[in-house]
């Protein structure tokens, strides 16, 4: 044998052996697909696509009505075909998403599918031409967060879901509607009443999943992230073809009028402009007299069990302009109305006396739980007073295993505890002392204390005892805080002012961007803000750098699971950055959030300004697809 010959052969072999096993250079992770976007007609069409991932690769998110030929794949340098099938559209011309992901880094393909029923049309709102879902949430993010519309609008859709089945108890019911029926893109009726805007009685039809109806109320996109109608000024106006009538609950049009005396009550559009004048949340010191003609019972004395109140709205005596809403307010003589006594109906005149609030600031109304009372039932009285002003410091003191034994609805008692689950937007908590917890649901003179207090601070407060039936809960109504120690309990710094992330400059909210400052981080409340964003849209605000400014740094966060791109544009020169996602930014607000100083980001100037500029922040499509994103702690040095 021929060793020599043999030896060569063999290393030869284990070379080749070698180079079919050796791993191909990946290099840096990247993912690519092209084309970016397609078009495809209404029947069931497929198209190509080619993606390029240098690590392993899934598909992240796709419409229901796209397939794909695989959901995943191996690293590679070269690209793979991909085949995208789309089911044919008999519906309107729709447009969808598929989003491909290597981790962190995504990239995506934009599918435009016409179908058989065209361009979706929008509508006016008008009864003759009711707004389509798509075109109701267009008009209410034009509005702004917590904005809600002057008149009513009808809106038309297919039952989407339901989240409150109607009920003979409240009469109202809650769903979710959308233009073809799917979950996909919705607008939410939020506790409507029904046909002929009455409420719905058990010998009613109940709604169903793909009824098709019309909706009339105002509008409102609630927090910035839920169109919906507003509460108590919706009802439904027609269920698969089928109408009683009914008409819109009167707008808040009308001329003030009135000094809010007995002898000079208010109308309702001055009570409205009085209760605005306040302030959002800010109950009025003293009570005030309204004279108005019912237009809407929401709940009736008698419906309202043993709590005695009734709800209802109110438009002028004279002229039905104006609208003014009567939250549970007492019967004649500020007592609880008991059995026997006349109810409340539409058309009734009254006259109200009590304190009053812009609930939320878009919802004018008397302050709750017996708060206000009917002085004049279509000209009868029986006296009364408006409660005066407690003395709260001079309260007798409960433990809170007392004030619950006592459950004494109509005395203000002292108590002291320590705070827990603090609620920063209704300034409500839980307060324990060495006797037990309570609830503490509503606080008088919130505005003052929600950004002076946190969990562990120790209160004192006076309040009133109630027995929440359906929770079966005992809480504090109609409290007042006296003081707080401990915990957070300093006022909210500002800009400017203390606070590990307080802000120095002037920030201002754009297009699609709010500035409710009802950020928490690591445990400071109120931090002052900007959320930019929806869940569809790209947001845009500013922020002015004063003059000697060389840095500038921020926090800034992205909605839970979507990574966001934060662009700043100031001088004429662009800053970008890639912002990560924070599992507490979700849902509605407060947003409690955790941050670190990987979450802080740093501009740097090529010299110190000379002029005060104005910086243009915004989310735009960038390497995250995300659309919302926070900024906070902006400090100009």
């Amino acid at each position: 044998m021929n060793f020599k010959k043999f030896f060569i052969t063999l290393i030869a072999a284990s070379a080749a052996l070698l180079a079919c096993t050796q791993e191909e250079d990946l290099g840096l992770p990247r993912i690519s697909v092209t084309p970016s976007e397609i078009s495809l007609g209404q029947g069931e069409e497929s198209a190509s696509l080619q993606l390029t991932a240098t690590r392993d690769w899934l598909v992240q998110s796709a419409p229901d009505w796209i397939g794909l030929s695989i959901n995943e794949g191996k690293a590679s340098t070269k690209a793979q075909a991909i085949s995208l099938t789309a089911n044919a559209n008999s519906g309107y011309n729709r447009s969808g998403e598929v989003v491909f992901t290597i981790g962190l880094a995504k990239c995506a393909v934009t599918v435009n599918q016409t179908g058989a029923q065209g361009e979706l049309k929008k509508g006016t709102g008008s009864l003759d031409d009711p707004y389509t879902v798509t075109g109701v949430i267009e008009y209410v993010q034009a509005l702004g967060a917590d904005v809600t519309s002057t008149s009513e609008v009808y809106v038309k859709g297919k039952v989407a879901a339901i989240t409150e089945a109607f009920s003979a108890q409240y009469g109202n019911g809650t769903f979710t509607i959308s233009d073809d029926g799917t979950t996909a893109q919705v607008f939410t009726c939020y506790r409507i009443l029904y046909l002929g805007n009455r409420k719905w009685t058990a010998n009613d039809t109940q709604i169903e999943v793909g009824d098709e109806v019309i909706v009339c109320g105002k509008v409102v996109n609630y927090r910035g992230n839920t169109p919906e109608t507003s509460q108590g000024s919706a009802f439904l106006y027609s269920l698969n073809g089928k109408t009683e009538g009914g008409e819109p609950t009167p707008g808040t049009d009308g001329t003030p009028k009135g000094s809010g005396t007995l002898a000079d009550p208010f109308n309702p559009a001055g009570a409205a402009a009085y209760a605005k004048s306040l302030g959002s949340d800010v109950q009025s010191t003293s009570s005030v007299y309204i004279k108005g003609k019912i237009t809407k019972v929401g709940t009736s004395f008698e419906a309202s069990g043993t709590y005695g109140n009734a709800n209802f709205n109110i438009a002028d005596v004279d002229d039905g302009t104006g609208d003014f809403y009567i939250y549970q307010t007492y019967y004649l003589g500020n007592r609880k109305w008991v059995s026997g006594d006349t109810d409340v109906k539409v058309d009734d005149e009254v006259i109200v006396c009590g304190p009053v609030v812009n609930y939320k600031g878009n919802t004018p109304e008397t302050v709750g739980k017996g708060a206000s009372f009917i002085y004049s039932l279509n000209g009868k009285t029986e006296g009364g007073e408006p409660t005066p002003d407690p003395d709260y410091s001079n309260a007798p003191a409960k433990t809170v295993a007392e004030f619950i034994a006592a459950a004494d609805g109509s005395t203000y008692y002292k108590l002291s505890g320590e705070v827990s689950n603090f609620n920063a937007t209704y300034c409500s908590f839980d307060l324990t002392d060495a006797t037990g917890s309570i609830y503490v649901y509503s606080v008088n003179n919130k505005s003052e204390w929600t950004s002076k207090i946190s969990n562990g601070a120790t209160v004192s407060l006076a309040g009133k005892y109630q027995y929440y039936e359906k929770n079966s809960q005992h809480e504090v109504i109609q409290a007042y805080i006296l003081s707080a120690e401990g915990g957070n309990t300093n006022p909210d710094p500002g800009p400017g002012t203390g606070g590990d992330f307080a802000s120095n400059v002037t920030m201002t909210a754009g297009t699609s961007c709010y500035d409710d400052n009802v950020l928490n981080v690591n445990g400071e409340n109120g931090v002052a803000n900007l959320k930019f964003g929806t869940s569809k849209k790209y947001g845009d605000g500013s922020v002015v750098i004063p003059a000697g400014t060389k840095t500038v740094t921020f926090y800034s966060i992205a909605w839970k699971g979507a990574d966001a791109s934060l662009k700043v544009t100031a001088g004429g020169k662009e800053y970008t950055f890639d912002v990560k996602a924070n599992d507490g930014a979700s849902g509605n607000a407060p947003y409690n959030v955790t941050v670190t100083d990987s979450d802080k980001y740093t501009i740097t100037l090529d010299s110190a300004l000379s002029a005060d500029v104005t910086a243009k922040v915004e989310t735009y499509e960038g390497n995250n697809k995300g659309y919302r994103a926070f900024i906070f702690g902006v400090q100009a040095q």
